[in-house]
């Protein structure tokens, strides 16, 4: 099972950073496993860093997006796509500042959908694994 953390970057850290995304990754990397020696500079610059997302209208498109699809389900925040077809079981949960996806797919279906929001920048802290979405196919 795979844990994604995705965060919507603001357009001047995308400028800055878009050449050197490990630099992102140590920050969040840091701020995830609670390093508390610099924790309240990292928590400044994150925040400096990332927009809110707009979790009701995202909540909305992606219902409106998979509603007829029978592989789908939603509860409050928390968007679950499980196609025992292709073996993807895929939970999605939109936070304010973050969206959390666990699934069993490197390249779960709710990426495609994502992928229109180019300042998404993804980390997966238990494989050491860090991208921009809209590099994923």
């Amino acid at each position: 099972m795979r844990h994604f953390y995705l965060f919507d970057i603001d357009k001047k850290s995308i400028n800055i950073n878009k050449t050197h995304p490990y630099s992102l990754f140590k920050l969040f990397y840091e701020l995830y496993n609670g390093n508390r020696n610099n924790y309240d500079y990292y928590k400044k610059i994150y925040g400096s860093i990332i927009k809110p997302i707009k979790r009701k209208k995202l909540n909305n498109n992606l219902y409106d997006i998979f509603k007829t699809n029978l592989f789908y389900t939603k509860f409050m925040n928390n968007h679950y796509y499980n196609d025992y077809l292709e073996n993807e079981e895929t939970k999605i949960v939109i936070n304010n500042s973050y969206i959390k996806v666990d699934t069993n797919n490197v390249k779960p279906t709710f990426f495609g959908v994502l992928n229109k929001y180019s300042n998404l920048f993804v980390c997966d802290f238990d494989n050491n694994d860090y991208f921009y979405l809209e590099n994923v196919d």
